[in-house]
């Protein structure tokens, strides 16, 4: 099952380095034929607010959660003796799941919502919107699972919301 989650993460992490390609692409292209050609490209903006970015920032949440790229303030942590820093990693990873399921529901909700109202974007062109909020879901929902199974790699400093920044 891990191998599963960690080949998915992995997908969602390649998306979301393919949206930020994409939002280079279309950037540049918007930028050029603004100020060249005096004919912006029509609903760059759009597509790249509504789709690009959200896979952006949730598509690449769990990969940056398991590889320590959370913030994190530890002056209080690292003064304390082994057993309460052990149990104050416990409170702070049940803590951020508990925060995390509570996102997941949230982003759930609204995507079950724009999903069964037709959300539709009131930009140049009229697209469908839903798509991004499951994006948002499922981005969190990938996360949400890898918070909740590092209660168990607490103990060994194993947990993404423990782990120093790597380098990816």
């Amino acid at each position: 099952m891990r191998r599963a989650i960690l080949a998915i993460d992995g997908a969602f992490r390649y998306v979301a380095m393919l949206a930020i390609v994409v939002t280079m692409a279309l950037t540049s292209a918007d930028a050029l034929m603004r100020y060249l050609l005096n004919r912006p490209l029509r609903g760059s903006i759009e597509i790249i607010t509504d789709y690009a970015l959200p896979m952006m920032v949730f598509l690449a949440a769990s990969h940056a959660y398991r590889h320590g790229g959370f913030i994190r303030v530890t002056v209080l942590r690292t003064i304390m003796p082994p057993r309460i820093q052990y149990a104050m990693d416990m409170f702070a990873q049940a803590v951020t799941g508990m925060i995390a399921l509570l996102f997941t529901y949230a982003a759930g909700i609204q995507a079950v919502a724009a999903w069964r109202d037709g959300a539709l974007s009131n930009g140049v062109f009229e697209y469908s919107l839903w798509p991004a909020y499951w994006i948002v879901f499922v981005g969190l929902a990938l996360m949400t699972v890898h918070v909740i199974a590092d209660l168990s790699r607490v103990g060994n400093g194993q947990s993404g919301l423990l782990k120093e920044a790597e380098a990816v």
